[in-house]
Parts: structure tokens; C-alpha cells; sequence
């Protein structure tokens, strides 16, 4: 249980209030340790645990340090606390069914408050998504090095697994491995396609340690073609100046627009498919994304993402001015991406 994390939470809750904590990873982020069955409820001056009789015993054993009430269904739950409740504090993760059945009986307001926390890491979560991103890059390393001729994608993936398995680490999110034109679909799926000589590879992975993510994504042996390796460089230059821009007061609506700026002066907007990034920690998509549409401001000790990413399919006009069929290239895609931590003295690049 997170001390510092839960006095951080009390002291944006009015005395008339309390929150209501379901998501699984809100949990692990007061309790650090994923307890199924359970809710939080969260006073300014008292934290409780609601589970069911059935299973209290077992949460027991779980958890210390905080009462726990037990009854059948969370209306009888919170029956069961005697406080007088007049606004209830819901994040919109909230099931439709759970919001319908509270709000027969509660005023309820949406909060902020647990993501906006999540926003801002301590010194021992940048160490854990420190070391996780040491790890997945050890991995990606070892991965590019085993790959063959006629090596398949599926088969880099599961060595990609077997290794975070070696190295006592959960991964992030399932890895993303592809050769040649499946680059072009950002969130492609693992498939017999084989390695050959000619092949580039696009590898998207991460990690956890301690619960904390890490996300990587490289690009590999893109000089094997003259038209990869043009773009690749150019989205290096990109990515270098995107990363200089994250700065302590540095608008992240600013960084995403500069991105898509780049890329239409190259006649490639409509090839800039996702936002620059998003944060990361407990899950590997937290707030801030990194987009245009997003209104936050960077702080010290925020942990992003940048990751500009540009896909070429049959469709892409200019094509034809690189003699694309000279160089058997019917269509591919590019991407790298980073971890960033936020700090005052300027951005430091944790996946180096």
C-alpha cells in the first residue's frame, strides 16, 4: 500500500465526498498489487476495502492496513459503511449497469483525480519503468539477433515472450513483429511471413517491472532499400527534433501538430496515421496522449512516449516518383519510438 499516494488522493476530496475505486489498475496504483473482487472506498480522512463475504477471507490475506467490509453487492456494501454520503466520485471506467445502479441512490460527479495523479511518476516508478525499458531493450537486441533467413514473424514474437520469461518480466502488451509490406498496418498481427535476405523488420515491444510498462519500437535493416531508408532517415530527423520539444511547460498538442506539420511539407500528412505518443506506467496507455486533441501541459516527472509513425500502402501516389517497382516495394511502414522522461534540466531519452 502506497502511503504517499493515498494522502495525495484525500487531499482532492471534500469532506462531503467519496470516491469509488473499481479499475483494476486505479487499485494498483494505492494498493501496488492487483487484488481481484474488491472496490475502494476513499474518505479524506479514511480508506475502506468493499468485497463480498465470499471472498473476504482471501482479501484478508491480501490486504493490510485498511478495514474491510464485506456484503452482498455493492449497494449493501456501501449500506454497510454508516457515513453520510452526499457526492459520489466515479473515473468513467465505470460500468453503464454500476453507474445506473448508484445513481438511483447517490448524486455522482466524474473525477480526475487518481488519472491526473498517475500522470506525474515518483522516483521509484521511473525506476521501475527504468529498468524495464534496460530489459526490453537487452530482449529486443537479442531478438534482431537470432532472426535467419526464413525465420517467421510468429517465431521472433514467441522468442520475444520466451526471453521475458528468462528474464522474470511480464511483457507489456502483446509484441508486434513485422516483416517488409506488413509494416504498413501499425498494429499488425504476428503471421508466417518469412525473413529473407531483402527484408527490413519493424519490432514494437515493452516490458513490466514492478507493474510499470515499457514500449520500444525499432526498425531494422532499412538500408536494404533506398526508398525505406530515405523516409527512415527523415523520420529520424523528426523524431530528434519531437524529443528536443519536451519540455517542462511544453504542450503536448504542440508536439503532436509539429509532427503532422513535418510530414506535410514532405507530402505525407495523410500517411501520419496515430497521434506522436501517449504515457505510459502502470498501463501502457495512460494521460497524457501526445495529440493534437489533447490539452496537457508537461510537468516534471511525466513519462511519455514519442513515436511518430508514417505507412505507405498500395494507394500512396507518390510511389510512383521513387520507380517503386525497381525496388519491389508495394508497400511498408515506419516507426520509432522512445520512452521520455520529463524533467527540468530537459528530456531524458530512458530507452537509449
Amino acid at each position: 500500500m502506497d502511503l504517499e499516494v493515498i494522502r495525495n488522493i484525500q487531499k482532492k476530496i471534500k469532506s462531503s465526498e467519496m470516491l469509488l475505486v473499481f479499475d483494476k489498475a486505479e487499485i494498483f496504483y494505492i494498493l501496488k498489487k492487483y487484488v481481484d473482487g474488491i472496490t475502494l472506498a476513499i474518505f479524506n480522512d479514511e480508506i475502506l476495502c468493499l468485497t463480498s463475504n465470499m471472498i473476504k477471507s482471501q482479501v484478508i490475506k491480501l490486504i493490510s492496513g485498511i478495514k474491510i467490509i464485506s456484503a452482498e453487492g455493492i449497494e449493501q456494501q456501501l449500506k454497510s459503511l454508516n457515513r453520510k454520503i452526499k457526492i459520489l466520485l466515479l473515473n468513467n471506467n465505470v460500468s453503464i449497469d454500476m453507474y445506473d445502479r448508484l445513481k438511483k441512490k447517490y448524486k455522482i460527479k466524474y473525477s480526475k483525480i487518481i488519472s491526473e495523479l498517475r500522470m506525474i511518476k515518483n522516483n521509484s516508478e521511473i525506476k521501475s519503468i527504468r529498468q524495464a525499458s534496460v530489459i526490453t531493450l537487452k530482449i529486443l537486441n537479442l531478438a534482431i539477433q537470432n532472426i535467419r533467413c526464413e525465420t517467421t514473424e510468429i517465431e521472433v514474437k514467441n522468442y520475444i515472450l520466451k526471453k521475458c520469461l528468462d528474464f522474470g518480466v511480464e511483457p507489456s502488451f502483446e509484441p508486434i513483429v513485422a516483416f517488409d509490406e506488413n509494416t504498413a498496418y501499425p498494429h499488425h498481427i504476428s503471421s508466417e511471413k518469412r525473413f529473407s535476405r531483402k527484408s527490413f523488420v519493424m519490432i514494437d515491444m515493452g516490458c513490466k517491472v514492478d507493474g510499470y510498462c515499457s514500449d520500444v519500437t525499432r526498425m531494422f535493416f532499412v538500408e536494404a532499400a533506398p526508398l525505406v531508408k530515405f523516409y527512415y532517415k527523415k523520420l529520424l530527423e523528426l523524431q530528434k527534433k519531437l524529443i528536443s520539444m519536451c519540455l517542462v511547460g511544453t504542450k503536448v498538442a504542440n508536439i503532436d501538430n509539429f509532427a503532422r506539420k513535418f510530414c506535410r511539407r514532405l507530402n505525407i500528412e495523410n500517411n501520419y496515421l496515430h497521434t506522436t505518443g501517449h504515457s505510459l506506467g502502470i498501463e501502457i496507455h495512460e494521460m497524457p496522449r501526445i495529440s493534437i486533441k489533447d490539452k496537457t501541459v508537461l510537468k516534471e516527472g511525466m513519462v511519455i512516449t514519442i513515436e511518430p509513425g508514417i505507412y505507405f500502402d498500395n494507394e500512396s501516389s507518390f510511389l510512383s516518383d521513387f520507380n517503386n517497382s525497381k525496388y519491389n516495394i508495394k508497400n511498408f511502414g515506419l516507426r520509432k519510438e522512445d520512452v521520455v522522461l520529463i524533467e527540468k534540466k530537459g528530456p531524458q531519452v530512458l530507452t537509449n
